[in-house]
């Protein structure tokens, strides 16, 4: 007689993921089954049938704060894993991902699938990563949670409180040696806790909101009875926790009557799982539909479309930075090319572009000078450079230094950021930069120190032997001066590391206003630049036809102030698209 072979631990690793889901539902049956027998099915029709449009809308809106909320864990592992995929995008793929994932189970797998199929400049390698992290990070930080609603369901004594703090410890354990290398740092970590926080806090609360009124049970009690089993059904890996979640819930909340929870669970079914579910399919068939975006590698202004995204209408791109995309070859090798069919207008093109889009009936007209300098043969010598030599030598009297660097110290620049967005009226969006450490990885700094003490910086964006400027922060009060000693630096840096061109970005000079009073505000600015003596190339805007043109021109100046007034500008393109087309 032979002796069996002792199971592999693969083999017993299978047979625990298999078996996991049926134990769970088993015991939580088991658990429950005196309240399941006795359901009443009219009463639980007549207490769904009760719940009131206002109770839907509620519920509605709690759902969407709470996936705005998970919808971050994806944003954070981006920034994390530096893939350089916007974060608005992140955002909503990871919104869409566990919107669907949720409903079909198996949610990392899921996930995966839906990244993979959204996010088409990643490896699998990254898609994996993410989808792993992101569950992961969630499990650990749902796992502290729970432990302290099972205590105050009284599920647990206070001893047992520790087994919190062990399950990050050990989520963390597991993790380590696949972040190590990773730059995690502890305020990823709270974040991580802030937002599965806002999650569960949101979607309970959305499930509270949708419990018919002859539930007797306070806030905080439904809130860790849903806590816990939500995570019920998750560990049972069952698709959107079906069976567990419910049957979880009505033995956590015992002895509350079982049918009208129900019915406010089925409620929630529709409002958490199915319509994000339906909303989540939509925007990813949507998203398939769109075309990839080429980014020119000459314009300084595309690098900004991984911080702010593209203004889109319709499954065309109807508003374009530059160059139009795609079409700088055709419109440059054909006298007689047509302007881009799929184009509305086109914001900051060169003047030869704009030459021929006017030749194409197009409405053009000058709105920006961008001053451009080769620093080859730069030199703040001559009677030109005479205002410039004194700012110089001011800011170095009075103690103003500047280096270049590529350690960022965070805290401060963010710091200073802030300060000059409360004096100048805020960040700025569209075609100019916003402050964000993890984009500026990707650009070259200096830092302005005064007496030693950080007091502004400059960053520039790289091209290949192009360099264009992007931000200038400073604080209130700095020396005079030291902006203007910072640029020159930077210069002299570019000229060592053989830069042939350099821009100092754009400035606004209207063509269409002869008196240039929508300019006035930006005299300051292009005084600054102008000590530097650059060359002036003007930009252009043009559209299809008057109306578009001022449509268009106005959804960027409301994209540029107002960032969170994108839908806006989005409408407004809606209806020049709809009106010219």
């Amino acid at each position: 007689m032979t002796a069996t072979p002792p199971l592999s631990r693969e083999k017993m690793s299978t047979a625990v993921r298999v078996m996991l889901p049926f134990g769970i539902l088993t015991a939580v049956i088991i658990g429950a089954w005196q309240n399941i027998t006795q359901i009443d099915t009219a009463q639980l029709t007549q207490a769904f049938r009760d719940i009131g449009l206002g109770q839907w809308l509620a519920a509605l809106g709690c759902i969407a704060l709470s996936f705005a909320a998970i919808g971050r864990y994806d944003g954070i592992w981006h920034r994390i894993l530096e893939t350089k995929t916007p974060p608005r995008l992140a955002k909503q793929t990871g919104m869409a991902a566990i919107a669907i994932g949720q409903v079909l189970g198996a949610g990392a797998v899921t996930g995966g699938f839906i990244r993979w199929q959204t996010l088409s400049h990643l490896s699998p390698s990254q898609i994996t990563k993410i989808s792993t992290f992101v569950a992961l990070s969630f499990l650990g930080s749902w796992g502290l949670f729970a432990t302290l609603s099972a205590w105050y369901l009284g599920w647990i004594p206070t001893q047992v409180l520790v087994f919190g703090p062990i399950a990050i410890a050990l989520t963390y354990w597991a993790l380590r040696s696949k972040i190590s290398h990773l730059p995690v740092t502890k305020r990823n970590g709270f974040d991580l806790l802030i937002y599965t926080f806002a999650d569960l806090l949101f979607a309970g609360s959305a499930l509270f909101i949708l419990l018919p009124s002859s539930v007797d049970a306070s806030f905080t009690i439904i809130l860790a009875g849903f806590v816990v089993a939500l995570g019920m059904g998750l560990i049972a890996n069952v698709p959107a926790g079906a069976g567990v979640f419910e049957v979880s819930l009505i033995m956590l909340l015992e002895p509350i009557e079982a049918a009208p929870v129900l019915a406010g669970v089925c409620a929630f079914r529709v409002v958490g799982y199915l319509i994000p579910a339906c909303v989540a399919i939509v925007w990813v068939g949507l998203n398939r539909l769109r075309a990839p975006f080429a980014i020119p590698k000459q314009a300084g202004e595309w690098d900004l479309l991984h911080q702010h995204g593209n203004l889109r209408a319709e499954n065309d791109s109807v508003w374009l930075l530059g160059h139009p995309c795609g079409v700088p070859v055709t419109l440059g090798a054909q006298p007689n090319a047509q302007a881009p069919s799929f184009s509305l207008g086109c914001y900051k093109v060169p003047a030869q572009t704009a030459a021929r889009l006017r030749k194409a009936n197009w409405v053009v007209a000058k709105v920006a000078n961008e001053g451009i300098l080769y620093p080859k043969h730069w030199t703040a010598t001559g009677k030109s450079f005479a205002g410039l030599r004194r700012k110089q030598n001011a800011a170095r009297a009075s103690g103003v230094t500047v280096h270049q660097t590529t350690t960022l110290p965070v805290r401060q620049l963010n710091a200073i950021a802030r300060e000059w967005a409360k004096n100048c009226g805020g960040e700025r969006g569209f075609s100019m930069g916003r402050f964000c450490p993890d984009y500026m990885k990707q650009q070259v700094v200096f830092l302005v120190r005064h007496n030693n003490a950080l007091v502004g910086f400059v960053t520039f964006q790289t091209h290949g032997s192009r360099w264009t400027l992007d931000l200038i922060r400073h604080k209130c009060g700095m020396p005079d001066g030291a902006m203007h000693l910072a640029i020159s630096d930077a210069i002299e840096a570019a000229k060592l590391a053989g830069i042939s061109e350099l821009s100092l970005a754009a400035v606004p000079e209207f063509g269409f206003d002869r008196s240039n009073r929508l300019a006035a505000k930006s005299d300051g600015l292009r005084q600054f630049k102008h000590s530097f003596r650059p060359k002036w190339q003007p930009l252009y805007h043009a559209s299809r036809g008057p109306v578009s043109f001022f449509i268009t021109l106005l959804a960027v100046t409301v994209a540029i102030q107002r960032p969170c007034g994108r839908m806006a500008s989005i409408f407004a393109l809606k209806v020049a698209w709809n009106r010219e087309t």
